[in-house]
C-alpha cells in the first residue's frame, strides 16, 4: 500500500478516525528482544529465557518488551505515511498504551493505524 501524504497540522486533522495502512509484516526476532534487553536493561525471564517462558509464561514462550513493540510500530511511520508542511515533527507524548496482544517471537504483524487528535496540539497512534 503506498503511503497517504498529509500536510501540515491542517492535513494530520483531516486524517483524524481514519484507519492508515496496513503495513508490512515484520519479523520479531529472540536476537532483537536479547539486544533490547542488553540496552534497556530489562532481562526479565518472560523476555529472554526462552525454556522458562515455554513452560511458565501464559504466552508459551517469550514475549517482546512493550518499548520495543512501541518502538517497532514507530518504524513503520514512514511506509504508511509521507508527511509534508513541517519542518520538525516530534511524537511528544504516549499517553496510555493498551496492548491488545502480545508480540510473540517470530510472530509477524501488519500495522494498521487509527489516528486521533488529542488535546488540539498532540497526536496519537494505536
Amino acid at each position: 500500500m503506498a503511503p497517504i501524504t498529509v500536510d501540515g497540522i491542517e492535513g494530520l486533522k483531516e486524517i483524524v478516525g481514519q484507519q492508515i495502512g496496513p503495513s508490512d509484516w515484520r519479523e520479531v526476532t529472540q536476537d532483537m528482544i536479547n539486544t533490547f534487553a542488553d540496552v534497556s536493561g530489562d532481562h526479565q525471564w518472560i523476555h529472554v529465557d526462552i525454556e522458562r517462558a515455554k513452560n511458565e509464561s501464559p504466552f508459551g514462550g517469550p514475549i517482546a518488551h512493550g518499548n520495543l513493540t512501541l518502538s517497532i510500530i514507530d518504524g513503520f511511520r514512514e511506509q504508511l505515511t509521507e508527511a509534508k508542511g513541517f519542518k520538525l515533527a516530534d511524537r511528544g507524548e504516549v499517553g496510555w498504551v493498551y496492548f491488545l496482544s502480545r508480540t510473540k517471537v517470530e510472530k509477524l504483524k501488519p500495522l494498521a493505524s487509527n489516528f486521533f487528535w488529542k488535546y488540539g496540539h498532540s497526536l496519537s497512534a494505536t
